[in-house]
């Protein structure tokens, strides 16, 4: 049995756990890879046998609701409104019932008020799996929706929470709610189709909520994303039905979970940064184990920056705690290859120990997801180790994988460590760890410039690393990215800048995203056409047509060359590096909301998803919007990174941002200094630096441990 002490959260969480929910309907049977295990402290403890659903005769939104214990409540149609439903915001608002179906109506015109009917409003849940078949009657095109609120408080006519609400065109939205805000949209994804009569499955968990229409999961939320709305963030509270501007038709509605006897708010994570791993000098890779067996002893003299645990879901807090606080050195790595182990996983990083300073592994890109995007706090690590790459179109699926799952680092096997993979993965911002079973395979990922060593013993990768430096070995070529392009000799941010940085030998060209007044994203690094053009006025002011009227004329140090070129549009961009085997670096140099989605949708028309990478100063730290964590949910396929410099001072902010926002680091430094390494590079963050002039400087950096430098002059380099 699950020990755990009698606090009325761990008597819920115990109830759930024991009871082997399930994390998503999408998930399949993995079986857990033979990796680190960790001794039981129940001898004669056989753990249970973990089973599948039977998928072959069940619809999948089925099966997740069968696998979820607890009271179950369900509502009954058949006179009406169910006496258990208050009202709590009812205006404009029309209710009847015929052949057991509720129908609700709600017209917003000439109304500010959402309807709002409070489900049981005496009952509060922590975590609950709820189902209902909706059919969408009627509804206004633009703003008509429905759905659920959950995890309620209320205070006087005052509601806040969060919400699950779809609209007739199939849109589902995980929103926040709050006293002073009404809604606003953590996650957005098109799905269904039009007024059809729908299955909505809203399942939360450990403080993450998941939204299936239809049985397609649409989008889990970490709630805490909302905390900044609310406040704080609920893990208990209340549930209701919410509608606004439509005509709904409710013919089931069930809720199955554990009541919550007391209020829950989730207090700040445990932001300790783990005691740094040892680094060799000259030597620019981390040291992380993945023992077959876990001891206690080995953990307490460990000089590796990280270690990887094994969970099967059965584990007790007792044993987790112990093997964390026995860490003398480096920081805790969570294998997970059941959606049990997933579980457990979420529910001990939100219930029992929240830390941040933590990782997930994981072979399946379903559970990475899931876990990732459940708490946004904790790091990604998507494990190829099985794969060998024919090509670079395989080596590219597995990182839009990883992108897509939240997860900065790709754990390789040695059959796929060579140096053109790992500077295909490097240079689209991706750090590369290797699964080294023996001394050969830990040299011939530092020969190629792998970021980490993952072995069973320490003693191997350390022996390996000690070796290659004694030899003097060094480590591939670092990546070279053209600053606005060849803009010393060329008109600033051109395309014939661009080209000629190519023909220079840069692996990136680095430009500039500013959007005009009608919506075109334009290629200038200010805000206005002043200083490198023959026109003037801001950008966000003028229209592409009065833009593209106008020419740059002067280089980056504002010399006028000539008579001047056009000014180009990302779609220019494209047109000219459509299958070139070089990655652009695009930096976006404004708040403009709708920059992230045109972005992507220009990128994937041209094709160019695997040669873009994104950097931006705008991570949440300057200004109201942050642009990479819209880019996180609007083109999530691609990677970013931050230009703003680490904290070595403080460094548990700058990491908590970076797993947030998904994204690594390109900051204004000419060389990465040793602290950098181990406390970024070590936790799965590709260290880039910026502007660095010179071809001993270049050197430098790159020998520092930088995997790509920005120069304005790509020639000085050779």
């Amino acid at each position: 049995m699950m020990k755990t002490n009698d606090s009325a959260p761990n008597r819920i969480i115990r109830i759930l756990i024991c009871c082997a929910l399930a994390a998503a309907i999408v998930f399949c049977a993995f079986g857990c890879k033979n990796n680190t295990t960790l001794p039981s402290d129940r001898p004669d403890e056989t753990p249970p046998e973990q089973t599948q659903p039977d998928t072959d005769t069940k619809p999948e939104y089925d099966i997740l609701w069968d696998e979820w214990d607890g009271e179950k409540y369900v509502a009954d149609f058949s006179d009406g409104l169910p006496s258990e439903w208050t009202a709590f915001a009812s205006d404009k608002t029309t209710v009847s019932t015929e052949n057991g179906n509720l129908t609700v109506s709600q017209s917003g015109a000439m109304s500010a008020q959402f309807a709002v009917y409070r489900i049981n409003p005496d009952t509060a849940y922590s975590d609950f799996v709820l189902k209902a078949e909706i059919e969408t009657v009627t509804a206004n095109a633009n703003d008509g929706f429905y759905g659920f609120l959950y995890h309620t408080r209320t205070n006087g006519n005052k509601i806040s929470g969060y919400a699950a609400t779809a609209k007739a065109d199939g849109t589902v939205s995980q929103r926040a709610l709050s006293t002073s805000r009404r809604f606003t949209d953590i996650k957005s994804t098109a799905n269904g189709n039009e007024y059809d009569s729908h299955t909505l499955v809203l399942e939360v968990f450990a403080g993450a909520a998941t939204l299936y229409l239809d049985g397609e999961l649409c989008s889990t939320v970490d709630c805490t994303e909302a905390q900044d709305i609310l406040g704080k963030t609920h893990l208990t509270g209340g549930v209701a039905f919410t509608l606004y501007n439509c005509t709904v038709k409710i013919s089931e509605l069930c809720i199955k979970g554990a009541e919550a006897s007391e209020e829950l708010d989730l207090g700040q994570p445990n932001t300790k940064v783990a005691p740094s791993g040892k680094y060799v000098s000259g030597v620019n890779a981390a040291v992380i184990t993945e023992p077959a067996t876990v001891q206690e002893d080995a953990l307490e003299s460990s000089s590796a920056s990280a270690t990887v645990f094994t969970l099967d879901g059965t584990e007790t807090k007792k044993e987790l705690d112990r093997y964390i606080s026995a860490l003398k050195c480096g920081y805790p790595i969570f294998r997970v290859e059941t959606r049990a182990a997933a579980r457990k996983l979420l529910s001990y990083l939100r219930y029992e120990n929240n830390i941040s300073d933590t990782a997930v592994l994981s072979s399946c890109e379903t559970l990475l997801t899931y876990v990732k995007q459940s708490n946004v706090n904790i790091r990604g690590v998507y494990d190829v180790s099985d794969k060998n790459f024919g090509n670079t179109d395989e080596l590219w699926e597995a990182i839009r994988v990883a992108n897509t799952a939240r997860s900065n680092a790709l754990m390789f096997g040695g059959q796929s460590t060579n140096t053109e993979n790992v500077r295909y993965a490097q240079a689209r911002f991706k750090s590369v760890w290797v699964k080294a079973n023996d001394g050969a395979d830990a040299e011939k990922a530092l020969a190629a410039g792998a970021n980490a060593i993952v072995c069973e013993s320490e003693k191997t990768a350390f022996d390996a690393i000690n070796e290659f430096a004694k030899r003097g070995g060094s480590a591939a070529t670092g990546l070279l990215a053209a600053h606005r392009g060849n803009s010393a000799d060329n008109y600033e941010n051109s395309v014939e800048a661009f080209a000629a940085a190519y023909e220079d030998g840069a692996t990136h060209i680095e430009l500039d995203l500013q959007v005009s007044k009608d919506g075109k994203i334009v290629i200038m690094h200010d805000d206005s056409l002043n200083r490198t053009t023959n026109g003037a006025g801001l950008i966000s002011n003028l229209t592409w047509a009065q833009i593209s009227g106008c020419k740059i004329i002067r280089n980056s140090a504002g010399t006028v060359l000539g008579s001047g070129t056009n000014i180009p549009c990302l779609e220019d961009v494209y047109e000219e590096f459509g299958g070139k085997d070089c990655v652009l670096i695009i930096e976006i140099k404004c708040e403009d909301t709708r920059l992230t989605s045109e972005l992507a949708r220009i990128t994937r028309e041209y094709n160019m998803e695997k040669n873009v990478v994104i950097i931006s100063f705008y991570d949440g730290s300057i200004g109201k919007i942050n642009q990479l964590e819209s880019l996180a949910r609007d083109f999530p396929s691609v990677a970013s990174a931050s230009l703003q410099t680490p904290s070595l001072s403080a460094p548990a902010n700058s990491l908590l941002t970076l797993a947030r926002n998904n994204s690594t680091f390109d900051y204004s430094t000419p060389t990465v200094s040793e602290n950098v390494l181990k406390i970024y590079a070590a936790r799965g963050y590709s260290p880039w630096v910026w502007t660095v002039n010179g071809k001993n400087a270049i050197q430098a950096a790159w020998k520092s441990g930088a995997v790509g430098v920005t120069t304005d002059r790509v020639k000085d380099a050779a």
